[in-house]
């Protein structure tokens, strides 16, 4: 991974969303003391949301794919009619 960033960035100058996101996975991954208090009802919810955006995201995922693949496929004649 390093050899194919080192590639890209060779001989140039760093971009500014290079920078951008460099700070911005630096706050977010840097540690700070959090003086909060998740209880389990809410940590519950929160999963239910994440588990319910994941299966909504995926479903639409497929039905896109589903689409677009009947766009190209070669339509053959109903056999009943």
């Amino acid at each position: 991974m390093t050899r194919f960033i080192r590639r890209l960035t060779r001989n140039r100058a760093p971009a500014a969303g290079t920078i951008l996101l460099g700070l911005v996975v630096f706050h977010v991954v840097a540690p700070v003391q959090a003086l909060a208090y998740l209880d389990p009802i809410t940590g519950s919810i929160v999963l239910q949301v994440l588990a319910a955006g994941f299966v909504a995201a995926m479903a639409t995922f497929r039905r896109t794919r589903e689409w677009f693949g009947g766009l190209f496929r070669k339509r053959t004649a109903d056999p009943e009619s």
